[in-house]
């Protein structure tokens, strides 16, 4: 039960990072066209 609760958090982390990750390049598409 602990282990899914550990594999659970390590993937919500790495969906966190990546949906961070697009958000900065986004912003930096719209920094850049300015």
């Amino acid at each position: 039960l602990v282990f899914k609760f550990a594999m659970f958090i390590m993937v919500f982390i790495t969906l966190l990072e990546v949906a961070v990750a697009i958000i900065q390049a986004y912003v930096f598409c719209l920094l850049v066209q300015i």
